[in-house]
């Protein structure tokens, strides 16, 4: 399992707070032979870790501990939300690098499956087909092919909040 969060100006208000709670239910859905990361993401990315860990009892409660300390909104020196576009692109770059030097990987030569949870609280101001298009031909390069799951706008019951699934 692999946590994609959005910490940009976009999950302003209770969004994060939503972003937060939802990953600590999926990571108390994981046992000891789950591996999981998360990467957190606003104009730049960064993981958990380097590589996926697996999902002991006490890795859990570590990644709960990052989720609070790392899926905040980034405030300026005055308390405001400072405006950061979301990067989807290093996002995506960045949990894929984390995912290739983990196990269920092709170099790792497992058959595990894999789900990518993708949750940011807003569409990217700039995508192309050819996005979605690399994001299917990258999880199809696994065995099985990864689901990456793509929720904009977390909390958002509106129409226009669907998400979407790729697979490769």
């Amino acid at each position: 399992m692999y946590l994609v969060i959005d910490t940009s100006y976009s999950t302003r208000g209770n969004l994060i707070d939503m972003a937060q709670q939802a990953a600590k239910m999926v990571i108390d859905t994981l046992t000891a032979v789950d591996f999981v990361t998360i990467v957190r993401y606003s104009d730049t990315a960064s993981a958990y870790s380097s590589k996926p860990v697996r999902a002991t009892d006490t890795t859990k409660l570590a990644l709960k501990k990052w989720i609070d300390d790392n899926i905040v909104a980034f405030l300026d020196a005055f308390g405001r939300a400072r405006d950061k576009i979301p990067n989807f692109i290093d996002a995506f770059e960045t949990a894929f690098a984390v995912i290739d030097m983990g196990p269920g990987t092709f170099f790792w030569g497992s058959n595990c499956n894999r789900i990518m949870l993708f949750l940011s609280g807003g569409a990217p101001d700039e995508w192309r087909a050819s996005h979605t298009e690399w994001i299917r031909s990258k999880a199809a390069l696994y065995s099985p092919p990864m689901h990456v799951l793509i929720r904009p706008r977390v909390g958002c019951t509106s129409g226009n909040a669907q998400g979407n699934r790729v697979r490769g």
